[in-house]
């Protein structure tokens, strides 16, 4: 299960999802988990799309900026599995994820349901 977990994003996504309901208020943990359910989108790629965009500033882009592109995509993510593997993640981001959350949780009656979860699942740390 855990090389499923960890070869799949969809499925550690689903798993993440089923975690959050836990900050959900017991009264509306069936409603959160049945829209977990019947939402069929897939935010992180689309999110991820849409920051890939931004980073080639137009839709029709030369192939030396989609190549620049790619390198400040592949040096962010090597300076994040770098942290990772040091153990260097700064305290001020933790205090800053845990104030969010916070922030978060004490929205959640103003909030879309969906849109809450998604938030959640953003600002929580998972290790298996």
């Amino acid at each position: 299960m855990v090389e499923k977990y960890q070869a799949k994003s969809e499925l550690s996504l689903q798993v993440r999802y089923l975690f959050v309901l836990a900050f959900v208020p017991e009264n509306d943990v069936i409603d959160a988990f049945q829209t977990l359910c019947e939402s069929k989108t897939n935010n992180y790629v689309e999110g991820w799309h849409r920051g890939f965009n931004n980073l080639l500033s137009s839709y029709h882009s030369t192939i030396w900026k989609f190549i620049e592109a790619i390198q400040k995509v592949q040096s962010l993510n090597s300076m994040k599995i770098n942290q990772y593997i040091a153990c260097t993640i700064e305290p001020s981001s933790r205090k800053r994820k845990r104030d969010t959350l916070k922030k978060l949780v004490n929205s959640y009656e103003n909030r879309d349901i969906l849109e809450y979860l998604r938030d959640v699942v953003d600002n929580l740390s998972y290790q298996i």
